[in-house]
């Protein structure tokens, strides 16, 4: 890589500094070069701060992808004042992330749609009604103790949080709600909500307590011997929730890609082990957005591993 300056420099000039840095930097750096410095003096590596959310950490492994194809792995040549020794045409990254905004999109909808389903089939079965209004007659009488809050509009994480909260207290209740035979015959002791209480800022943690809420709900229904008779009335059939589709693809492909390339010597004056990552391919929010974590910081620590001298180029 290479300090970009102007095209009025002289070639010659250039090449006398670039014929000199060649001959100072040696081989005991990773790479004979550092990362491209550009006219205004930007460092082309990561910058803004290491990601949190799952907005930062999308647009963390866009910009790795954007500086490790267009601004690392091209640098190289048999002149070797370049960072590498060659050319990596083998590990360009090609799998997409859309921007975080797409995703929150998403996971909210989705969570909007289960949640709601469960708390329109919570309330009917405590009811003893049917989803057309008339009567189920499966509780001895409905359960007027464990009603959910008051709705609210499911138009935020923070009320969604609150809504699963709610729906996981007041049904754990009801479940094991018999009193002298009623509502129930005899208490649910089978189906427990048990997933975390959800937290409006962690999206894992409401995807997980939806999905539990739903799964025990409906198992509760048609627990044996607890109803008069089974509720198949009010089976919650709205989807899981999963995470969206490709969310994690770019996180997964980087790293294979990333691994490759500096552990290899024919790119390299030797392998880079300190700059490997360690990441578990993610199949959560909160495993991306460590792994994101970790691309920022080992991503600029594989640029900069390079000698002090710089060279030149013309753009």
């Amino acid at each position: 890589m290479a300090y970009i300056v102007g095209d009025s420099v002289i070639q010659n000039v250039i090449d006398a500094h670039n014929s000199t840095h060649k001959q100072v930097h040696g081989t005991s750096s990773i790479h004979n070069d550092g990362p491209d410095v550009l006219i205004d003096g930007t460092i082309q590596v990561l910058s803004g701060g290491s990601p949190t959310t799952l907005t930062t950490a999308t647009t963390t492994f866009q910009n790795a992808k954007t500086l490790w194809n267009n601004n690392h792995l091209g640098r190289g040549g048999a002149s070797l004042i370049y960072a590498h020794k060659l050319v990596d045409n083998v590990n360009v990254v090609t799998a997409t992330m859309n921007d975080g905004a797409y995703y929150v999109a998403q996971i909210l909808s989705a969570l909007q749609t289960l949640t709601y389903a469960i708390q329109t089939s919570y309330n009917n079965h405590i009811a003893n009604l049917k989803p057309d209004g008339t009567a189920s007659g499966v509780h001895v009488t409905a359960d007027v103790t464990n009603v959910l809050g008051g709705y609210l509009s499911l138009d935020s994480f923070t009320a969604i949080a609150f809504a699963l909260n709610d729906i996981k207290l007041n049904a754990n209740n009801h479940f094991a709600f018999s009193v002298m035979g009623s509502p129930h015959l005899i208490p649910d002791s089978v189906n427990i909500i048990s997933a975390p209480n959800a937290i409006s800022t962690d999206y894992d943690s409401m995807i997980n307590l939806a999905n539990d809420c739903k799964a025990q709900i409906n198992a509760h229904f048609v627990e044996a011997g607890v109803h008069v008779v089974n509720d198949t009335f009010n089976t919650i059939t709205a989807a899981n929730i999963t995470n969206p589709a490709g969310i994690f693809d770019l996180a997964v492909q980087y790293k294979t890609k990333h691994n490759a390339h500096v552990g290899s010597t024919t790119y390299h004056n030797s392998a880079d082990a300190t700059n490997a990552l360690v990441y578990v391919g993610p199949t959560t929010i909160a495993q991306l957005i460590t792994a994101a974590q970790e691309v920022y910081t080992k991503q600029p620590g594989h640029f900069n591993s390079a000698p002090g001298s710089n060279c030149m180029t013309v753009v």
